[in-house]
């Protein structure tokens, strides 16, 4: 038995080196999205076979995106995926969204609807999980101040207390707010609540002198303005 288990190791090494020396003088771009999450196990997992894995990730989330945007929780359902493998993938999924945010030192204006669906696009089309509130803070000329991510919620609803959201508007000394959410199961159409729950917004805005701009909603690879289609 301790013969075996040495061969099928030499055979799993001679493989992994095989691909990393493919991919090390062409690249990732010869290579199905598979073979790119098996290499990427090869770091996390030593001894085993990373091939059917790697299938059986992709089977339950369906892309590599899906794959390290997924919970770590979900992840660790699947068969010798533990909690080492979970966070390594869950951490390249966050450096992965994080090289997608805005520079914090570039200058960014959010005045029409094109730049405010591209924005918040870029930066939620990858949240696959869970539904992320956001606030963008904007000066008099509609660029952005700061913007962060106030809230995490569930699939398919994200609760944001209304005192935080004032706390971090008051604490920009900003004259105009973007907020935007995704929709990790469904469109990027508004539901009956969140066009409700935008005027309450909107109103506590108001109060605090500082005007509600827009709404952004994004979902399956594309962005609603809300300002655009009047539901503000």
């Amino acid at each position: 038995m301790a013969d075996q288990n040495k061969k099928a190791e030499n055979i799993h090494a001679g493989h992994r080196k095989r691909m990393l020396e493919s991919y090390a003088i062409s690249g990732a771009e010869p290579f199905h999205e598979h073979e790119i999450l098996e290499m990427l196990l090869f770091f996390c997992i030593r001894r085993r076979d990373t091939n059917d894995i790697a299938h059986n990730l992709l089977k339950e989330f369906k892309s590599l995106v899906g794959v390290v945007t997924a919970d770590r929780e979900q992840l660790m359902l699947i068969d010798n995926i533990g909690e080492v493998s979970a966070t390594y993938l869950n951490l390249i999924g966050e450096a992965f969204k994080f090289c997608q945010r805005p520079n914090p030192n570039d200058t960014v204006t959010l005045e029409t609807y094109q730049e405010r669906r591209n924005y918040f696009l870029h930066q939620l089309q990858y949240e696959s999980a869970k539904e992320i509130f956001m606030v963008a803070c904007l000066d008099d000329a509609m660029r952005v101040k700061k913007c962060s991510r106030l809230r995490k919620g569930s699939c398919d609803k994200v609760e944001l207390d209304p005192r935080i959201l004032a706390q971090y508007v008051l604490a920009s000394s900003c004259s105009n707010v973007i907020i935007a959410h995704n929709h990790p199961v469904g469109e990027a159409i508004p539901s009956l609540e969140d066009i409700l729950s935008t005027k309450d917004i909107k109103n506590t805005m108001q109060s605090l002198g500082v005007d509600l701009v827009d709404h952004i909603v994004v979902g399956n690879g594309m962005a609603y303005s809300m300002a655009e289609q009047n539901c503000i």
